[in-house]
């Protein structure tokens, strides 16, 4: 699928990696630095949004809970995305939830001041744009694929995603640097852990993926290709 192929093959750069020194200086004079543990909660869904989060280190999870209490995993973030949005300038609600999965530091800094540094450094609100575009098109596909594909096919979309924002070569294929478990799977394709259990089996008896040291590693990428086509 081109379309999936190319939104991730082009991620996004950190903001910090598109300023000077004299621009990063800037940012980090507006910013709070924070340092939370596996577990926290970074914002809640319906509260009030009155800053957004430079991840600098860690990885965090955005979610969406309906009226019902199904839960939706939105997405995984790591170093150099920003979440808090997608109105980062002003006053909202949170429309998900974040928490995070490991060890994470992040850059806080108040909506006003965002909205003033982006006018001022043409490089911040540059940034903000390529963001938002690249998170446009991740929940996109996500929405397509779980309207209208089989879970076979949303998990080969899914390990495709994760491979080429977390994956490192290694002799065996591309690992998947962060654990993930069946279940946190399951709620980022709309799937139930059965279905993502058996078709992950499948997977694993095909030769198409491996698990080692609870890391996935993606052993044949092709036939991963074959599956969203």
């Amino acid at each position: 699928m081109d379309s999936m192929q190319t939104a991730f093959e082009e991620r996004p750069l950190c903001l910090v990696d598109m300023l000077n020194d004299q621009e990063k200086q800037l940012m980090s004079e507006r910013c709070t630095t924070r340092c939370v543990a596996p577990g926290t909660t970074l914002f809640l869904q319906a509260t009030a949004r009155t800053e957004t989060l430079l991840i600098r280190k860690g990885l965090v999870r955005t979610y969406y809970i309906s009226p019902h209490g199904k839960e939706v995993t939105v997405g995984y973030w790591s170093a150099g995305d920003i979440v808090g949005g997608p109105d980062f300038y002003g006053k909202c609600k949170h429309i998900w939830s974040c928490e995070a999965i490991e060890v994470t530091e992040v850059w806080a800094i108040k909506g006003h001041d965002l909205q003033e540094l982006a006018r001022a450094v043409p490089a911040v609100a540059e940034c903000i744009v390529i963001a938002l575009s690249f998170k446009l098109r991740w929940v996109s596909l996500l929405l397509q694929n779980m309207g209208t594909e089989s879970v076979s096919h949303r998990l080969a979309f899914l390990m495709l995603s994760l491979g080429k924002m977390y994956g490192v070569t290694c002799n065996e294929g591309v690992k998947i640097r962060y654990l993930f478990t069946q279940e946190e799977l399951a709620n980022m394709i709309c799937a139930t852990r059965q279905w993502v259990s058996v078709t992950f089996k499948r997977f694993q008896r095909d030769g198409i993926i491996k698990i080692s040291n609870r890391h996935i590693i993606l052993s044949d990428i092709v036939a991963l290709q074959a599956i969203t086509e």
